[in-house]
């Protein structure tokens, strides 16, 4: 049997969970995400990250996302594991991974998950702490 004090604690563990990961995502690398009013299918951004990158969620309209952006560095991958984008959907209390692309440092990229429905999204960028910093001036999320 749940009791009003049960019911409490559980919604008070919720909340502190959001927060945690909401302090979190106040302290990561540069990041320029456009906006748009209404439903959008593309969102253009930039980047510089050099360890990772937690992007905010945007609606994507389309059963398919889609990544694409020209990447930089300042210095060379040097054999490390290559660097990745993660897509999530966003939920209400944990994420949904939906699955992880790679790419090398510098050069274009154009990454697809299809299938996944419309709904909210996130993109999470990693690489190994190396030093150096992956930028991009010309990040294009989009759905179809």
């Amino acid at each position: 049997m749940e009791t009003a004090n049960g019911r409490k604690i559980v919604k008070l563990a919720k909340v502190a969970a959001v927060l945690v990961v909401s302090a979190t995502t106040l302290a990561i690398p540069a990041v320029a995400y456009a906006s748009c009013s209404g439903t959008c299918n593309s969102y253009s951004s930039t980047f510089s990250f050099d360890t990772s990158l937690n992007g905010p969620t945007r609606y994507y309209n389309g059963s398919n996302v889609r990544i694409t952006f020209s990447s930089s560095a300042n210095g060379s991958q040097n054999g490390v594991a290559n660097p990745y984008v993660e897509l999530y959907r966003v939920n209400p209390v944990v994420d949904d991974y939906i699955g992880r692309q790679t790419f090398s440092y510098g050069g274009s990229v154009n990454k697809n998950w299809t299938g996944v429905g419309a709904g909210d999204y996130r993109f999470h960028y990693k690489k190994t702490f190396d030093g150096v910093w992956l930028t991009s001036s010309n990040v294009v999320m989009s759905a179809n």
